[in-house]
């Protein structure tokens, strides 16, 4: 084995590089399956009193279902093995934070925390049988200054760049899921119609039925999501075939499409040992079949799948569900170096080819760091199933971690009212206007799942425009580092509850949006602590900071050293316990002063997908609001702190442009079309390769490719030698978190 530790600060990437390299490879390498049959870097867990925090992510939903926090040193609990092994963060109450993952090969990388020597090691998972010659597993460490979250902001956009899922890629394929633009009903675990239907009716007439009753009830769906229900299963849940069984749909999900006129999402599981795929089973595709459960190893299968699906069932989005369960029902998966990869990328390029969106659902940590080589991924579910329980919205910190790997986060589906008699769950939504906040805040799906005659149509509609257009943040809402420093530290001087910030970006500058939740004890909030004062967002300016109260306004001054104190007794909407704040630039048009409220009937009201243009000249200041053709768009501002109100009936081209200085705020002529376009327009990235493989680092300087750099702070590579020679440095600004310590010998230049 050889090593090589790498130091990227001269190329201003806050970041350093360890390598594991296999000249000759490596036979009977196999040890325990949630072990490492390497380790390198190997980081001695010291320091029991320490004033470091840690957060790790594990198990499913992108490791949100077992993410657990904590002090660092030897009590630290450190998620691992199979369905552990994400990127873990460190950090202090000054700021300091870091982010470490595995860099490259992702599926058959682990993290092991060997408890009895008190060791952290990241390596080659442990159920694997050999190493090819040449192989190499990377880790990366990223640093940085302004805190938890701008850490995972930062290394993301490092892996992003690397695996060129920069955010003109990610703005492209999500801008083209229709799933993640407009509205859609959804029948997963947690719907109405969840394994269930009307009474004395089939799922064909019931789903008809819901189309209707949407119809009549002016909600506009624009597809509709097929769940787990529909194919049939063996004895253990796994998918034998990938179609409609003829008791569910007797005419086949071809004619039920065609009379919905809606396209779908459809929901897949693992696959069952008595697939119909498999030539092993008289199929016409190659698969692995292990004891538990099969595996395709056929890119030609996943054409066929996509193929048929696309082309007779309206499908534009693949659910793959129980990704955990493959991984830990599947020997092959755990014994190779390369299948899982393989596995992964063979489905994220045949959905490419077919213009197909994937959505990842019981994904691990792993899963989701290979997510960055499918750009096909466009989203994954970072929460448990709905199902009605209480606290499974709360997605703020895992949203950091789907944010970072280009995907958007989903809570799954909801309910938009409390009582829905004859459910199958016996419960009632306590909170229906947070779940559906906290979809749209998401920029995941929004897909209720009422019962016909059940929607609560003002509170759904909050969401998006008369034509289902989700009118959504640019980036999705975040745990503010106060959060994640309580759940930490745990000493009560961080958020007692739930605060998520969010931000659009008008004309270059920030518009806020701050979402406070649960709390037990006031927030004081700042622009800094809300995260919105990091160079690499929006510019923010003197602000106001306000809340609705029915029609009414309440703005305070919020200026980069302000604050604001977010209060228990206040935080109360609809009688559910949260509140949604909003910050607004002041703007000066000579010497008046100009506020841009924005659609106070909407979440989310100054949104960029309802406002498209703001223009100022010398001799007026003009906006510009996106809807359907004939509605009527509200908006709102302040000028020389008077609000006024504007009612304004869209365009043919389904614009609105008005004048915020004339006396009378009439509509003025305008030339925009402002009518949503996906990206399509824009020259599609090239489709993924199932081969690509990163190297290159690109920021805003030319830097060398990770494969032959070599700085004035690396250290130079040699055969380990089974000793335990200690290597230590001050690393920059993560000297203050901790000191590494390398198993491996290696030389320091």
């Amino acid at each position: 084995m050889q090593v090589v530790l790498r130091d990227y600060l001269d190329a201003e990437v806050p970041g350093v590089m360890f390598i594991q390299r296999f000249p000759q490879g490596l036979a009977g390498s196999r040890t325990e399956v949630n072990r490492t049959v390497s380790g390198f870097p190997s980081f001695h867990m010291t320091q029991p009193d320490s004033p470091v925090g840690y957060l790790s992510f594990g198990s499913q939903m992108f490791g949100d279902q077992r993410k657990k926090f904590g002090k660092w040193g030897p009590q630290a609990e450190v998620n691992d093995g199979l369905d552990g092994s994400g990127p873990l963060a460190l950090f202090d109450k000054t700021g300091h934070a870091l982010v470490i993952s595995t860099y490259n090969n992702f599926m058959a990388a682990s993290l092991w925390q060997d408890k009895g020597a008190g060791l952290l090691n990241w390596g080659v998972m442990g159920g694997v049988d050999s190493i090819p010659a040449g192989f190499e597993l990377k880790t990366f460490a990223f640093c940085s200054q302004d805190g938890v979250g701008a850490a995972f902001s930062g290394w993301g956009d490092v892996m992003k760049r690397v695996y060129n899922k920069t955010k003109d890629v990610t703005d492209y394929y999500q801008s083209n899921d229709l799933s993640l633009t407009h509205l859609g009903y959804w029948t997963d675990n947690g719907a109405y119609y969840y394994y269930h239907t009307e009474d004395s009716k089939d799922y064909e007439t019931t789903l008809l039925d819901v189309k209707h009753y949407s119809i009549e009830s002016k909600i506009p769906y624009r597809y509709m999501q097929l769940d787990s229900w529909f194919y049939p299963k063996d004895n253990i849940s796994a998918v034998t075939t990938w179609d409609a069984t003829p008791q569910i749909f007797p005419k086949g999900i071809k004619e039920l499409q065609g009379q919905l006129m809606l396209p779908l999402v459809a929901h897949n599981r693992y696959w069952s040992v008595n697939t119909t795929y498999a030539k092993q089973r008289g199929g016409d595709f190659d698969f692995i079949v292990d004891p538990k459960a099969s595996l395709p190893v056929d890119e030609k299968f996943w054409e066929f799948l996509f193929g048929h699906g696309a082309l007779e069932w309206g499908l534009f989005v693949y659910e793959q569900d129980w990704l955990n369960i493959q991984v830990l029902f599947t020997d092959s998966l755990q014994s190779n170096l390369t299948l899982g990869r393989l596995w992964l990328t063979q489905m994220g390029s045949a959905a490419d080819r077919h213009g197909l969106k994937i959505q990842y659902c019981m994904a691990m940590p792993r899963h989701a760091l290979q997510s960055l080589e499918i750009p096909a991924v466009t989203q994954a579910r970072v929460s448990n199933d709905y199902h009605l329980q209480l606290d499974q919205w709360k997605i703020g910190v895992t949203s950091h971690f789907a944010d970072a790997m280009g995907v958007a986060p989903s809570k799954d589906t909801f309910w938009t009212t409390a009582s829905q008699p004859g459910n199958t769950y016996n419960k009632q939504e306590l909170y229906p206007t947070l779940q559906t906040v906290v979809s749209v805040l998401s920029k995941g799906p929004v897909g209720p799942g009422d019962m016909i005659g059940g929607t609560n149509r003002s509170v759904l509609m909050g969401c998006c425009n008369e034509e289902g257009l989700i009118l959504k943040p640019t980036s999705p809402a975040k745990a503010v580092d106060d959060e994640i420093l309580e759940m930490a530290f745990q000493d009560g001087q961080g958020v007692q509850g739930e605060v998520w910030t969010t931000y659009s970006t008008i004309n270059g500058l920030l518009y806020g949006v701050i979402l406070a939740a649960n709390l037990t004890a006031d927030y004081v909030i700042t622009p800094q602590k809300a995260g919105f004062l990091l160079d690499t967002l929006p510019t923010f300016q003197t602000s106001v900071f306000y809340r609705l109260s029915g029609n009414d306004v309440t703005t305070v001054p919020f200026n980069s050293t302000g604050s604001f104190t977010i209060k228990v007794s206040d935080c109360w909407t609809n009688g559910e316990p949260f509140c949604l704040f909003y910050t607004a630039p002041i703007l000066s048009f000579g010497s008046r002063s100009i506020v841009l409220l924005g659609d106070l009937t909407k979440y989310v009201p100054m949104s960029e997908l309802r406002v498209v243009a703001v223009k100022q000249s010398l001799l007026d200041f003009t906006v510009a609001l996106r809807g359907r053709p004939g509605d009527m768009l509200h908006f709102s501002y302040m000028l020389d702190g008077v609000k006024k109100d504007i009612n304004y009936t869209a365009n043919t081209l389904g614009c609105v442009e008005f004048s915020i200085l004339s006396d009378n705020n009439g509509t003025i002529h305008s030339d925009l079309d402002c009518r949503f376009q996906p990206m399509g327009s824009t020259t599609a990235p090239p489709p993924m390769s199932s081969t690509v493989q990163p190297v290159t680092i690109v920021t805003g300087k030319s830097v060398p490719t990770p494969a032959t750099m070599i700085t004035g702070r690396s250290v130079t590579t040699h055969k380990g030698s089974g000793s335990s020679n200690q290597v230590s440095f001050l690393w920059g600004v993560c000297s203050v978190l901790f000191t590494f310590t390398c198993v491996y010998l290696v030389e320091q230049v």
